[in-house]
């Protein structure tokens, strides 16, 4: 009988953490509000739904091909960076406008370790790839969608080498 009651103050607890952990794993990669940099005007369709874009076709007009021409055109005009390997990824939202914010950036080397690269060349990759303005909305149901997007950089020997969307 002690052992009945031991279950029935246990359980609640057991369920509630297990709970508690479903939702943390749904949150894995969101990307939440932060008024230091990001817009407060920033419009979401539902803030509680934000799509991966691979899911749901969100896409730069003219496809990748487009978007990564804009890219390495942008970035050749402003010069290179010497003694940079490794991969600087840019993470944003784009919303069901096509409008994007909420950038977020990480930075590693080719062993895929943590790193930091020079302030310069993150805020220079950051300030183009917020110039991208030809985002296309994922839809879902045939409504448009907020997806989460990245683009990848990735530097061989001081050379901006690929761009992966």
């Amino acid at each position: 009988m002690k052992f009945i009651y031991l279950l029935l103050i246990v359980m609640p607890f057991s369920c509630r953490s297990q709970s508690q952990d479903r939702e943390s794993k749904m949150d894995v990669g969101a990307i939440r509000f932060d008024p230091k940099t990001d817009n407060s005007n920033f419009f979401l369709c539902d803030s509680t739904k934000i799509y991966e874009y691979y899911n749901f076709e969100t896409k730069y007009l003219g496809e990748k091909v487009a978007l990564k021409d804009t890219l390495f055109y942008m970035f050749k005009l402003n010069g290179t960076y010497k003694n940079v390997n490794g991969i600087i990824t840019i993470r944003f939202v784009v919303n069901c406008k096509g409008e994007t914010d909420r950038f977020r950036v990480k930075q590693v080397d080719t062993n895929y370790k943590e790193i930091i690269f020079s302030e310069k060349l993150v805020a220079h990759l950051l300030a183009i790839t917020k110039q991208l303005d030809k985002w296309q909305p994922g839809k879902r149901d045939g409504k448009a969608i907020d997806s989460y997007v990245h683009v990848n950089y990735l530097f061989e020997n001081g050379i901006l080498k690929h761009i992966t969307p």
